[in-house]
């Protein structure tokens, strides 16, 4: 028996074969991703987004708060332990609270996982932007919106001259712990 136009037989078999495997793929693909991975607990705040939940260390997802040691001057020129504040404002939100985190398909590396946390259905993220002691990573969606309003309103690291924490992680004296605090 002959394949239909002109084809092999071989070859028919390979196509069949190279469909078959492509669909096991992506089959296997959706089975492994599953529904999102959750951790829950106790949590202890480690700097103002960041988290340590039943041994593992979790970044807040969207936000980006300055450094422990990071400080801002206010338009008095008082200097304010911006990181420090959002540490402990998130150590506060979360002090005897069930926490629960959904993972982010992504992750750091190294042993940390992104994953976006509540407290009672509020979401810390976006606390933590409305009170405007983290900045959102997007200049786009719900949390950069919701910074607007923080920063309309002067609140936290916005009624203060304070560096991005990115801008202020990429100087390699401040890398370091030297130099500009």
């Amino acid at each position: 028996m002959n394949a239909p136009f002109g084809w092999s037989w071989s070859s028919v078999g390979r196509g069949a074969l190279a469909i078959g495997l492509g669909a096991l793929a992506i089959g296997m693909q959706l089975a492994l991703a599953g529904p999102a991975q959750e951790i829950s607990g106790r949590a202890e705040a480690i700097e103002g987004d960041s988290l340590h939940i039943n041994g593992a260390y979790i970044r807040i997802n969207g936000i980006d708060a300055p450094a422990f040691a990071q400080t801002c001057t206010d338009a008095r020129g008082a200097r304010h332990e911006a990181g420090r504040l959002a540490a402990e404002r998130l150590a506060a939100l979360v002090a005897g609270a069930e926490v629960s985190c959904r993972l982010a398909p992504a992750h750091v590396g190294q042993g940390v996982l992104i994953a976006a946390c509540s407290v009672g259905g509020e979401d810390l993220a976006g606390r933590l932007v409305d009170e405007g002691l983290v900045r959102p990573v997007s200049s786009a969606g719900d949390l950069a919106l919701r910074a607007r309003g923080a920063q309309t309103a002067r609140r936290g690291v916005w009624a203060m001259n304070c560096r991005t924490p990115s801008d202020r992680r990429a100087t390699p004296s401040e890398i370091m712990g030297c130099c500009g605090r």
